[in-house]
């Protein structure tokens, strides 16, 4: 058996100059953090137009539910406008039938009247022209 000759595992240069050994990295390294970073700014713009059309939305919605509930205040401000007038209708209605109830109940009070007063005024006549028949007959 022969030995296999290891080969050593390059590592990555470390410059004096850095403070830092994280620092230090290889071209393919740089360029996953460059696809990284424009991931992470892709997302961030992601997040952000989210957040641009939940706003936009909200305030559809709230824009929406304002003229939504404009168009409620207005049915029923229409609604007791149109049920005030039908109570005023019924209201003339009522005192115009009361009106005529009225006139009807003197017209007969008057007829009743006039009919009492008409007979009476035949029995006084009838009554007279009794007494003018003995008187004439005697």
């Amino acid at each position: 058996m022969s030995a296999t000759s290891k080969q050593p595992t390059p590592t990555i240069p470390i410059v004096p100059s850095q403070q830092d050994w994280m620092k230090a990295k290889t071209p393919e390294l740089q360029l996953d953090d460059n696809d990284n970073i424009n991931v992470t700014q892709a997302k961030v713009e992601e997040r952000h137009q989210r957040k641009q059309v939940r706003q936009e939305e909200k305030v559809h919605w709230e824009h929406e539910e304002a003229e939504h509930k404009e168009r409620e205040e207005a049915e029923k401000r229409a609604w007791l406008l149109a049920e005030q007038e039908r109570i005023l209708a019924e209201k003339a209605r009522l005192m115009a039938e009361d009106k005529h109830k009225a006139a009807e109940k003197r017209a007969r009070v008057a007829a009743q009247k006039k009919a009492k007063e008409d007979a009476k005024r035949r029995e006084r006549e009838e009554v007279t022209r009794l007494q003018v028949e003995r008187e004439q007959a005697l």
